[in-house]
């Protein structure tokens, strides 16, 4: 009887275990490390990043260190190290987002705050290969700050963000929006979808024709969110997957796969995980990553690398940063092909 009783409860304890296996992903196997490499040429808060599977393209955000709204689009070759200027013509500003359509070899870049602190209502197209600007003759119906875009099947999405100035309200008092759009280039038009279930900023980005969002801050509640929405492209359908498991805002995303990283945090910097969009999983990282906040990250290869962003609080002066990181991530890929293999 006594045996009997030894086995039950050794029986509860493991299953106590593989419960807290389950539910606190951040184990000494989740581990990712992480190489510096050379500097940014000027330290960069809330740019707006896209890639075309080989360069990372910085476009726009703010250098704390000499208090500009850059105007600049710079190149980031892998392969060397290097950053080069592509174009200065994207107008200042921060806040903006960009997504890269592979058809044309254009990015898109939508909304963003101006230096008088309105937000602008212009689309501009940039040729990646000789860094032409153009202002397109149609205005942003999405207009926001920190509103986030990704492109599929050749149409760009576009979602949320906070709305500044032009509203009639009043220069800094901002106006969180819930509202998704999708442009098609060839067209030039925007198209209203269906409103995200939160309003505010909230950073995501698309595969397999689904949007997933990641957390986010509604500017006017001063709140943040856990929450892993998804809307469904052909059926304009938006849905609550999963929960992070802290409250995440000045965040930002890179996609690989099926699996989508997400970077840093506004409180806390250092947050790093990923969601697996087969198995409906988040998984948090352990890192020696800088703390970053409002910064880029990018997936090339096997490789993630984060760069710029802010690690303290006053966006002034002070705290921002040059770094720029990379990971090996091919462990992670690899482990996400086999489960998704086996199910």
């Amino acid at each position: 009887m006594k045996t009997f009783k030894n086995f039950a409860v050794f029986l509860l304890i493991l299953v106590a275990k593989l419960s807290t296996a389950q539910t606190n992903p951040t184990t000494a196997d989740n581990y990712l490390k992480f190489t510096d490499l050379k500097d940014m040429p000027v330290d960069l808060v809330w740019p707006a990043t896209v890639t075309d599977g080989k360069y990372i393209y910085v476009i726009n955000g703010h250098a704390p260190s000499n208090g500009t709204f850059s105007s600049g689009v710079v190149r980031y070759n892998p392969e060397n190290e290097s950053w080069a200027l592509v174009s200065k013509a994207a107008g200042a500003k921060l806040q903006s987002t960009a997504a890269y359509v592979p058809a044309d070899g254009h990015a898109y870049v939508f909304g963003g705050m101006m230096p008088n602190a309105s937000t602008s209502r212009d689309v501009k197209s940039i040729d990646l290969k000789t860094g032409d600007v153009k202002t397109l003759n149609v205005i942003n119906t999405n207009s926001a700050a920190y509103s986030f875009s990704a492109e599929w099947n050749g149409k760009i999405y576009i979602w949320g963000g906070t709305q500044y100035g032009h509203l009639g309200s009043a220069p800094n008092q901002g106006h969180a929006i819930a509202s998704l759009y999708s442009f098609d280039p060839k067209s030039e038009t925007f198209s209203q979808l269906a409103d995200m279930p939160q309003q505010g900023e909230v950073s995501g980005t698309i595969i397999n024709g689904v949007i997933y969002t990641f957390g986010g801050y509604e500017t006017f509640l001063n709140t943040k969110y856990k929450t892993i929405n998804a809307y469904n492209i052909s059926t304009n359908v938006w849905t609550t997957v999963a929960k992070l498991p802290i409250a995440l805002s000045s965040n930002t995303v890179a996609a690989v796969g099926n699996l989508i990283f997400v970077v840093g945090d506004y409180d806390k910097g250092t947050f790093l995980g990923y969601y697996n969009t087969v198995t409906n999983k988040f998984t948090q990282l352990k890192s020696n990553m800088k703390a970053r906040r409002s910064g880029g990250a990018m997936v090339i290869g096997n490789k993630l690398y984060v760069f710029g962003g802010k690690a303290g609080y006053d966006m002034a002066v002070g705290g921002s940063t040059k770094s720029v990181q990379v990971a090996d991530i091919s462990g992670i890929l690899n482990a996400a092909n086999t489960s998704t293999a086996s199910n």
